[in-house]
């Protein structure tokens, strides 16, 4: 099926709740080839959502990141992009003052590419700072529990009021170690449901 096996997202759902406590519906939840097809995905929904508004789609990557790849995506998808650069002070990487996008009804998307635990600096931010007002964040959070304090998983739980403005972006390959199956996922803005579908079957 287009957005995978239900079993394997009643699966997801599950362990989204019970390691990262995030309530997320099973429908919402898209199987990918890895996390590589899953931000692809999120970048061409944000691109037809300013398509059907009559605006443009742009990506701001938070850096230092492994940016070639989403930002190659974005190239093939002719969506402009920038860096929006981590601050780093007194041996700690600290969360950049936000870019500020036009107030109103601006046809324009916005999309924040930001990665949770970061790679390759290996810092944890709050979630809920990596997000501007009248943007979409694409959470990448392919090495959430790959953390050494707490329950070892990343705690999604700040997020839940925002899901109508995050994507968020899992790797399962990494997080299970099974990189030959290529498995990642995607769970979108509810509310994009409709441009979800035209991307999966290419309308």
């Amino acid at each position: 099926p287009d957005r995978g096996f239900r079993t394997l997202r009643d699966e997801i759902a599950e362990y989204l709740g019970r390691h990262n406590h995030l309530s997320v519906d099973a429908e919402n939840i898209l199987i990918t080839q890895g996390g590589t097809q899953a931000i692809l995905v999120a970048q061409a929904i944000g691109k037809l959502l300013a398509d059907a508004r009559g605006g443009s789609a742009c990506l701001h990557c938070l850096t230092p990141t492994w940016m070639k790849l989403p930002v190659n995506q974005a190239k093939i998808l002719g969506v402009p992009h920038d860096v929006v650069p981590f601050i780093f002070r007194d041996g700690t990487w600290i969360v950049p003052p936000m870019p500020q996008f036009q107030d109103g009804d601006s046809p324009d998307v916005h999309m924040l590419f930001a990665v949770d635990p970061a790679n390759p600096i290996g810092q944890v931010f709050p979630a809920a700072e990596l997000r501007s007002p009248r943007a979409f964040t694409i959470l990448d959070i392919t090495y959430e529990s790959m953390l050494y304090d707490g329950d070892g998983h990343l705690n999604l739980s700040e997020v839940a009021p925002l899901v109508e403005s995050t994507f968020i972006v899992v790797s399962l390959s990494k997080t299970f170690a099974i990189t030959g199956l290529r498995i990642g996922l995607l769970v979108p803005p509810p509310s994009l449901a409709a441009h979800r579908a035209n991307v999966l079957t290419g309308h």
